[in-house]
């Protein structure tokens, strides 16, 4: 059996590791005491990376919730700001004394895709997703080029920030099938809790609205949870006081994000043991998110 391919919104060809580090240099090697190119725009992508974290930073705050503060907090520390190359990405800066592990971060802006054909399909705003963790980088590329409100920058910078963690801390195999949607149903558990924790109440009663609606959908064509999906055909516009979309790039996120925790759910419904751990609702949710990224050409499987 051939090895299954994994497409993260498409896999850059290399990442290039420029050997530039900041520590070991003076502007005096710039050229007459001025600030290069490379300095400006690493100033600038580290601006719009330090929103993002304060977004992050909001919702662990609020939530007080340990799992996000970890994960906020490695890549805080991991991350090393990068820049779209034709081939690839390159580092701005270099590695910092005491720290190991490093996480390449691409903060997308107007422009970029000029870069090369893989750029301008990461750019683009045909896809729901708000960034995506790249194993084989190992690097983080956020479409900061897109509006997002606050709470959605935050989410996502703590959803991809946890696949990071996990990945670089466990080398879990991301190109087998099972352990990369096993590793993405974990991650939207964590996701579906800190959103319900920031959101509160109304937001938890929503969402099981939302899945109740789901399986009456199922019902009519003979189907219960797990044998079938209830497909996204509507917007889900009731939640948009309790969380607003900057664009509509962010709205289709927003929407599938909720329709992703009104699966769950419905699974936990379906599937409920006794126990604090459910293996059979897990697996479920598994398959489940199997099924769409194969639908997505995320996933591609080759006998």
């Amino acid at each position: 059996m051939k090895t299954t391919a994994l497409l993260f919104s498409g896999l850059l060809v290399a990442f290039l590791l420029v050997n530039y580090s900041l520590g070991s240099r003076n502007w005096l090697d710039l050229g007459a005491g001025f600030p290069s190119e490379t300095d400006t725009e690493l100033n600038e992508r580290n601006q719009m990376f330090r929103e993002w974290v304060h977004s992050a930073e909001e919702i662990v705050g609020a939530t007080q919730d340990p799992t996000a503060r970890n994960v906020l907090e490695f890549v805080k520390s991991s991350a090393l700001m990068a820049s779209p190359a034709r081939i690839g990405a390159k580092y701005l800066e270099g590695g910092r004394d005491g720290i190991t592990t490093h996480l390449g971060v691409v903060m997308l802006r107007p422009g970029d895709e000029s870069a090369g054909p893989e750029w301008s399909n990461h750019t683009s705003s045909e896809s729901n997703a708000g960034a995506h963790f790249q194993p084989n980088g190992p690097m983080m590329v956020i479409k900061s080029n897109i509006e997002f409100s606050r709470f959605a920058q935050g989410i996502v910078l703590l959803h991809e920030g946890r696949h990071a963690q996990r990945f670089l801390t466990t080398h879990y195999d991301w190109e087998q099938a099972r352990a990369f949607c096993e590793e993405e149903r974990d991650t939207h558990e964590f996701q579906n809790r800190i959103t319900a924790e920031k959101l509160g109440t109304s937001y938890t009663v929503l969402v099981e609205k939302l899945a109740q609606e789901m399986k009456g959908v199922l019902a009519q064509a003979g189907y219960r949870p797990g044998e079938a999906t209830a497909p996204r055909k509507r917007n889900f516009s009731e939640f948009d006081e309790l969380w607003p979309p900057a664009s509509e790039h962010e709205r289709d996120f927003r929407d599938t994000s909720v329709w992703i925790h009104a699966n769950f759910l419905l699974l936990d419904e379906a599937f409920k043991v006794s126990g604090e751990f459910n293996q059979g609702a897990a697996d479920q949710k598994a398959l489940f998110l199997f099924s769409r990224y194969e639908e997505l050409g995320i996933l591609g499987d080759s006998q």
